[in-house]
């Protein structure tokens, strides 16, 4: 048991606050707006006289559950007597260790009582390992540094020496799949997982921690996601973790609303007031963040087909019925229709078209899904076939409206449209045809079709006044794929039994001619679509343009599911979206496409996600696999009225050892001013590369704080450094986090290219010794020092030479550099011999032939040999003789001459 610790003066100073709050209005006891439902009164109904808020079904101690239910109840009623009563409770312990330490000073903060006392006292109890212990000299736990950080980080602690080696502490207890464990042998626990990802989220940026926090929060949302439809008190710690570290609600949506379909009639969590805290705390966090998602709507959607043909049927009346809503629309020319923004439910969908049997399906819908039909076959009336064309002028090609008559068991007509289109059922058999315009001839024909046949008959009719057309036939049409209407090159398109054959070409587009009027068969045929058969009825010169013919892909594994993903806003494709589906996550490319194949499931969930963005989810149900086609457009998320309007590269592409500009553009739409901290974060696409960095601004504090005024929209610019990072696509998220770092604003992102970059900023030769005497024997050595300005390993040669005075070799060699691309400056050696240099004057070394990598500046270097020069002197006197006593004068000449050795 930790001893006892009195605090006198600390417990005066709380019933002075209590004190002081008696004696103001009081500020009732009333559910918050965001309760609404009865936790905050079911906690104060908790509170007993002491301060005290427990419960009999709490799973701590009242000391724990009382500083969790103040935590809880600080925002809506801090300074109210029964919060301050409840913290004048968490003062009274009267131990000084771990955990009432931690929590007595946490409580001081929450109140704006720094209380230097307790911070000294706790800091006592950081071991050399720079984790924190219930006493001085205890074993370091992760509970007790996470305990220890929260509390010093309320208390406005910012000491690098403190905080540097706790968060290595908890940071060694972390595996590989980012949980965390109270000892190396044991598994990761969800609880103080998610306590230390809380602890850290301040310091992200400071102590570069992205690395370990994206660990962390993957581990936590894994476990989110295996767990029950009943939210525990741990997983609740989970969701109070994760939230304030992302803007995208809708991940964290379902867990959210597990959480409030928990609560008990009487307003509690299982009638705990620890749990009823810590879930308090999870909805208060959530409705700041703006997560309240309304239902998402259903939808119903599928392509109308010829049961035997597999052609689209175009213009077919798709009638919806019952539940709470209902639609009607017709099919589009490739077949496909779509009913959306419809209420969950029962419906009744029917299906007509002319010269078709009647199609009626039930289907339920549900909520947030889109259920898609596939392939609705539909089949012609029984002992029927089906006549459609386009009559048209023989020479201008435009539509005409005319009459067209078919005899055979009976007769049947229709008058074409004005654009000379006509649907005509007819009984199967011998049948002929007769087309009448005013002023034109009248075209004949006769065919026999079966049961279920649809002809197309599009005759090309001549002016009375010209001669009756007698030409070959020609037909013409576009090859579309069927579910993305691209063009389909290289498809054989030919009449079987004749010659007449052709290709498509690469718009899909295909001509066939010289075909004999008449009943034609056209076949065509491409290795990855459904052989596709159409029955044409020519006239002599007919030139028939089939228009877009869509054809089925063949039958794959599984389903393909393809769309793309813009801006809900701008309508601007999002590249680099994260779409979930059938198992598999891919990145959309550059137009926002993508697409995801051997989905083996009839009914999954679609998910996608990308920074700065709301995620959206939807539920597929399919009647059958095939290829689906869904679009998504997602809304930019901001919290409190902050918001990043884009983040634009400069340059889409930089090389190695460059910097990257960016501007950023944000901007404060509430009506207060916020003080905002700008951070990015580069993550390599194709590396492990992660690196995180506050943006310096010159209007920031030290902690990169800044204030941005309502309605303010700025521009930052902020760069970031390449150095050797290998070539390859970069993120760059740039955040927006509130100053204390405890909450994501906004976030958005963009991305650079950092290309392959092959060059060496300089090269020189250094040689040893680099003065010598002439005729001395010196040991030289030439070693090149190499500033690397590439990203990629690679290579440097040349032929290096020492040279004497007159241009002779003293050494040579060939030389060949392999350059690492992880160091930006190397050295090598390159030479070491024994030389005696015999001649004075600068011997330079030589580089030439030099190949591979472009070099910047280049520096040869040399060795100066200075002459062995010798002092010879002489003298002389004049006169050389004198008298004694003789007054005269003498002069004395010195002569010093230098002389090189042998002269």
């Amino acid at each position: 048991m930790d001893a006892p610790f009195g605090n006198r003066h600390g417990m005066c100073r709380w019933l002075f606050l209590l004190a002081m709050a008696v004696c103001l209005a009081t500020l009732g006891l009333a559910a918050s707006a965001q309760d609404g439902t009865g936790a905050t009164d079911w906690l104060f109904e908790r509170q007993q006289g002491d301060g005290r808020i427990a419960a009999d079904a709490d799973e701590t101690t009242p000391h724990h559950a009382t500083f969790e239910a103040a935590r809880a109840l600080h925002g809506a009623h801090a300074g109210s007597a029964e919060w301050l009563s409840a913290l004048a409770f968490i003062d009274s312990r009267p131990w000084s260790g771990f955990p009432w330490l931690p929590r007595r000073l946490f409580a001081a903060g929450l109140a704006g009582d720094p209380r230097d006392d307790l911070r000294a006292e706790l800091l006592l109890r950081q071991n050399p390992d720079g984790g924190f212990a219930a006493d001085p000299g205890d074993q370091s736990s992760v509970l007790d540094t996470v305990e220890a950080l929260e509390a010093l980080g309320a208390a406005g602690l910012h000491d690098g020496h403190v905080l540097q080696p706790a968060i290595a502490f908890l940071l060694a207890r972390q595996n590989d799949q980012g949980g965390v464990s109270p000892n190396p042998a044991s598994p990761a626990s969800l609880y103080l997982t998610a306590r230390m990802a809380g602890a850290l989220q301040r310091y992200q940026f400071e102590y570069g921690l992205s690395g370990p926090l994206g660990a962390a929060t993957d581990f936590l949302w894994s476990e989110l996601e295996a767990s029950g439809p009943d939210m525990s008190w741990q997983e609740t710690q989970a969701l109070l973790a994760l939230i304030p570290s992302t803007l995208d609600s809708a991940r964290y949506q379902s867990p959210l609303d597990a959480l409030r379909a928990s609560q008990s009639a009487d307003g509690s969590w299982g009638g705990s007031v620890y749990a009823t805290a810590l879930a308090l705390r999870a909805l208060q966090t959530a409705e700041a963040a703006g997560s309240m998602i309304d239902p998402q709507l259903a939808a119903v959607g599928g392509r109308v087909v010829d049961a035997l043909q597999e052609a689209p049927v175009a213009g077919a009346s798709i009638t919806l019925a019952g539940g709470e809503d209902g639609g009607i629309t017709e099919s589009a020319s490739d077949g496909r229709f779509l009913l959306g923004e419809l209420q969950p439910g029962d419906y009744t969908l029917q299906i007509a078209a002319t010269g078709f049997q009647a199609l009626t399906r039930q289907v339920e819908l549900k909520p947030g899904s889109l259920l898609d039909m596939g392939l609705v076959n539909i089949a012609i009336e029984s002992d029927t076939a089906l006549i459609a064309g386009v009559v048209t002028d023989a020479e201008t090609g435009e539509g005409l409206t005319a009459e067209i008559t078919v005899i055979g068991g009976s007769v049947a007509g229709a008058t074409a449209a004005a654009d000379g289109s006509y649907v005509l059922p007819v009984p199967a058999g011998e049948l002929q045809l007769s087309v009448t315009a005013s002023g034109y001839h009248e075209a004949r024909a006769v065919a026999v079709v079966d049961p279920g046949e649809r002809l197309v008959f599009s005759p090309a009719l001549g002016r009375d006044s010209a001669d009756e057309p007698d030409a070959p036939v020609e037909v013409t049409g576009r090859l579309l794929d069927a579910d993305t209407l691209l063009p389909i090159p290289g498809a054989a398109v030919q009449v079987p039994g004749t010659d007449a054959s052709t290709v498509s070409d690469t718009g899909g587009v295909f001509v066939l001619s010289g075909l004999a009027a008449g009943e034609i068969r056209l076949e065509v045929v491409h290795a990855s679509y459904r052989t596709a058969v159409t029955s044409l009825l020519a006239t002599p010169g007919a030139r028939i343009d089939l228009g877009d013919l869509p054809l089925q892909p063949q039958e794959s594994a599984g389903t393909t599911l393809r769309g793309q993903v813009v801006d809900a806003y701008t309508g601007e494709p999002l590249a680099g979206a994260r779409v979930h589906a059938g198992g598999q996550v891919v990145e959309t490319d550059g137009q926002g496409e993508y697409e995801i194949g051997h989905i083996e499931e009839l009914s999954f969930e679609v998910r996608v996600s990308a920074t700065g963005y709301r995620s959206a989810l939807r539920a597929l149900t399919l009647q059958q696999p095939g290829r689906v086609r869904l679009d998504f457009a997602l809304e930019r998320t901001g919290l409190e009225g902050i918001r990043i309007a884009g983040v634009i590269a400069h340059a889409q592409t930089v090389g190695a050892f460059e910097e990257a500009r960016f501007t950023v553009g944000l901007e404060n739409e509430s009506d207060d001013e916020r003080r905002v901290v700008l951070a990015a974060t580069v993550e390599g696409v194709d590396s492990a590369f992660l690196e995180d960095f506050l943006i310096p601004l010159p209007d920031a504090d030290r902690g990169g704080a800044f204030p941005l005024a309502p309605g303010e929209s700025v521009l930052r610019e902020f760069g970031w450094f390449t150095r050797h990072l290998e070539p390859g696509t970069y993120r760059v998220r740039t955040q927006a986090w509130s100053a204390d770092g405890a909450r994501l604003f906004a976030e958005a992102e963009t991305a650079v290219t950092v290309s392959e970059t092959l060059y060496v900023a300089s090269l020189e030769i250094v040689p040893e010794p680099r003065e010598v005497v002439r005729g001395e024997m010196a040991g030289v050595a030439l070693e090149a020092l190499v500033r690397n300005g590439s990203n990629v390993a690679s290579v440097l040669e040349f032929s290096l030479a020492l040279r004497d005075p007159d241009g002779h070799a003293v050494h040579e060699r060939e030389v060949r550099l392999e350059l690492p691309p992880s160091a930006a400056a190397l050295g090598f050696d390159l030479a070491a011999f024994d030389y005696r240099f015999e001649q004075a004057g600068t011997h330079a070394v030589e580089i030439t032939n030099l190949a591979g990598v472009p070099v910047g500046a280049l520096d040869a270097g040399r060795i100066e040999v200075a002459p062995n020069i010798r002092i010879q002197g002489s003298h002389g006197v004049e006169p050389e003789q004198i008298l004694p006593l003789e007054d005269a004068g003498v002069r004395i000449r010195l002569t010093i001459e230098g002389m090189e050795d042998g002269q």
